[in-house]
């Protein structure tokens, strides 16, 4: 049986190899038992982030709560506020982590982060999404173009015109495209917010 050592090893390469943290089942697995993990805990190998996760102290916290709900439900994918405000497309900080989640799948519950959860089809969850670098692993987002699109997908069936507006504008002021937001639309299908696209891109470009 490998020593202590040399399962800490393979659970810190784990961990860094897969540049994300891991689950409870994960580290157990590795480690073979729960004392393991509490000496571990007590030499501030790993800690725990939150119910049943652990990452490397030392780490940047910030996206934390991304980093935790990615971690336990990889099939999901960033979105919107979320996105946002990693993409630089608003200064906003909501409490939730906003994330899409195959139709087929319930929106996941956790004891310590709020979700707003939303249920995408295939061609959702797929086009328009890239894996990013966020905090102390990657995880699935929507691109700067997709998130804009879905803002104003969220705008026209809502209503919510403030969010989709200040969010395009903040595209437009950081060099943003109108031909690679039309292509972003094209792909999920979403031809009939093309004209939306283009109607505001015109308006913003008259913006102060």
């Amino acid at each position: 049986m490998p020593s202590y050592e040399d399962r800490k090893s393979a659970l810190l390469n784990a961990i860094r190899s897969e540049a994300r943290p891991l689950r409870y089942a994960d580290v157990r697995r590795i480690m073979g038992g729960d004392a393991a993990i509490r000496r571990l805990e007590a030499e501030r190998v790993i800690e725990r982030i939150s119910a049943g996760v652990f990452a490397e102290p030392g780490r940047d916290t910030t996206w934390d709560s991304v980093a935790v709900i990615s971690c336990l439900h990889p099939e999901g994918v960033v979105c919107l506020e979320t996105a946002a405000i990693f993409h630089g497309l608003t200064d906003a900080n909501p409490a939730v982590v906003h994330m899409a989640f195959p139709r087929a799948k319930r929106v996941p519950v956790h004891p310590d982060i709020n979700i707003e959860g939303y249920r995408w089809s295939e061609t959702y969850l797929v086009q328009g999404v890239e894996p990013v670098n966020i905090g102390s692993m990657h995880v699935a987002m929507t691109t700067r173009e997709r998130t804009v699109v879905d803002f104003l997908r969220r705008m026209e069936r809502t209503g919510m015109v403030e969010e989709g507006l200040k969010v395009m504008r903040a595209y437009f002021m950081t060099g943003g495209s109108e031909k690679e937001l039309i292509r972003s639309a094209k792909q999920i299908g979403a031809e009939g917010h093309v004209k939306t696209v283009t109607q505001t891109a015109m308006v913003m470009r008259g913006m102060p």
